[in-house]
């Protein structure tokens, strides 16, 4: 628990525009990204914020058939689900001692999974009529595999850049189609070169897929990118989602109290900005991902990676 003092000392920094760690009020911590960590997978990605944050993603697609009539649209093609490292709820005191409950730390990993579904499953996946193979017949399923590794705060943020990147990272196997006796395509076969391998289609636009900015209300004031003791110290959070065209996604708000409406315009321009500057970081780890998907041996391929900040 954190002590009166120590709570009055955090708020009197933020209304003064000063945090613990030195950072302006909508700055984030030092984010590293890695890509194409998990050889078996089809796109993976590890993000870490600061030296204490860390959270890794896996996607991972099946072919899946559809029932007569439905097409792909029709139903859940994506799917995230969110699991906790052992260690993940020991990595402070203070974690350890919010999650010591089973029931708390089941409540903490479905309210990130709630979160990431709606953003990503929801409002970034676009046009899931994409992932048809054989339109009314076969389509690709993607699952969404989080793994909370160590929690020092605003873990959801951690855990969407890692999503966005394995799944921009991604690559499918290429498909070719199979007529039937009819002359219709009715079935397809899947070409065995990883060279053949194509990125997921709804991440062509590269504005499909946004990214989380969580805000905490600090006293009268927000901070982007809160530490553990700032989320324990903060009165409301907002997670505010924002694509790379600047435009809103989604607006979440997780626990505390009422935020008045008249705050959030100034909320998602925070948002904005922050979000603008971790953009481009993660494009380039994206292009470099990009090109080393054409090696022969994906296993052998070089894991891309990128810091940003301070």
């Amino acid at each position: 628990m954190i002590s009166d003092g120590e709570r009055q000392y955090v708020r009197d920094g933020v209304a003064q525009g000063v945090r613990l760690d030195g950072r302006p009020r909508g700055a984030f911590r030092q984010l590293s990204v890695d890509a194409d960590l998990l050889p078996l997978s089809h796109g993976s990605a590890r993000v870490t914020l600061g030296d204490g944050t860390d959270v890794m993603a896996s996607v991972k697609a099946e072919v899946v058939p559809l029932e007569a009539g439905m097409a792909a649209a029709q139903r859940d093609l994506l799917t995230v689900h969110v699991e906790a490292s052992p260690s993940y709820f020991l990595a402070t005191t203070a974690a350890a001692e919010a999650y010591a409950s089973d029931d708390a730390a089941a409540a903490h990993t479905a309210a990130v999974r709630s979160v990431l579904q709606a953003v990503f499953g929801e409002s970034g996946l676009g046009d899931a009529a994409q992932l048809e193979i054989v339109p009314g017949k076969f389509a690709w399923a993607v699952y969404v595999d989080v793994l909370l590794l160590r929690h020092c705060g605003n873990v959801l943020d951690a855990a969407a850049a890692a999503a966005h990147v394995a799944l921009r990272a991604a690559r499918l196997p290429a498909t070719v189609p199979v007529l039937g006796e009819r002359e219709e395509i009715d079935d397809f076969d899947i070409m065995p070169r990883p060279e053949d391998a194509k990125p997921l289609p709804f991440v062509s636009d590269e504005a499909a897929l946004p990214l989380c900015v969580s805000l905490a209300r600090i006293g009268e004031h927000f901070v982007a990118d809160p530490t553990d003791e700032e989320e324990r110290c903060a009165d409301a959070k907002l997670v505010v989602a924002i694509s790379a065209d600047g435009k809103l996604r989604g607006l979440h708000k997780l626990g505390g109290d009422a935020v008045a409406l008249g705050m959030l315009p100034d909320c998602v321009a925070a948002a904005r900005a922050a979000a603008t500057s971790l953009f481009p970081c993660l494009d380039q780890v994206v292009k470099s991902s990009a090109e080393d998907a054409g090696a022969d041996d994906a296993a052998s391929r070089p894991n891309a990676g990128f810091q940003f900040g301070s």
